[in-house]
């Protein structure tokens, strides 16, 4: 069964993400992808008047948290995806595909999701075993919110959702730095590849729970 459309909102925030083609690792080192990535996420905030809330670059893939103003994803990430391929290719002198297929991505529509929706995303450098601690990994965001990095794109919270992540630098890492449970991780994982994010943990042998009031 194909996967449905996601949803056009100028009102909630998506989650996106897309690999690599085969899972490889991108041609260019890390260092020069990043560059390479966040130019063109900076072009789509001139272009689309989009609103980046998180960026993480793996060696294989990315995550992105954005909202579209004018509800226009796809073009967004089309021309994104189109134009930082182009700009790898030309880097490295190939012309082989660098994404494995189109973006996925899941709708956000509660501030408790979305938070740790963030969390999920940086703290995927930390599971992969890429940094001890998120806010060293210097191809996310986080750094340069921060003041650890040169942050080369505008980051803003969600107007609606960000009051319940920690607004202490102090307090935030504290939050991000805390692994997710296994349960929780999983469950975050098979939410972001869904057209809606939701998530349901076990609170008990006969109860399903719903994370909308908690950070985990």
């Amino acid at each position: 069964m194909p996967r449905q459309k996601l949803l056009k909102t100028n009102i909630f925030p998506y989650h996106v993400y897309a690999r690599s083609n085969n899972r490889d690792a991108f041609y260019l080192e890390s260092r020069v992808c990043w560059e390479i990535f966040c130019d063109f996420l900076h072009l789509m905030q001139i272009c689309f008047n989009i609103r980046i809330h998180a960026f993480t670059l793996m060696p294989n893939h990315f995550h992105l948290i954005l909202s579209t103003p004018t509800a226009n994803l796809g073009q967004v990430m089309n021309r994104f995806m189109t134009e930082s391929s182009q700009a790898i290719n030309r880097e490295c002198n190939r012309l082989n595909h660098v994404f494995g297929g189109q973006y996925r991505g899941t709708v956000i529509q509660d501030a408790y999701s979305y938070a740790n929706t963030m969390k999920y995303v940086y703290r995927n450098p930390v599971r992969a075993g890429l940094s001890k601690f998120a806010q060293y990994y210097p191809y996310s965001t986080l750094s340069g919110i921060l003041g650890g990095s040169h942050l080369p794109i505008t980051v803003t919270g969600h107007p609606n959702f960000q009051s319940v992540i920690p607004p202490d630098p102090s307090a935030l890492l504290a939050w991000l730095n805390r692994p997710f449970n296994n349960e929780v991780q999983e469950k975050l994982k098979l939410a972001i590849s869904k057209r809606e994010f939701k998530i349901y943990v076990k609170r008990s042998r006969d109860e399903a729970y719903k994370i909308t009031h908690e950070l985990c």
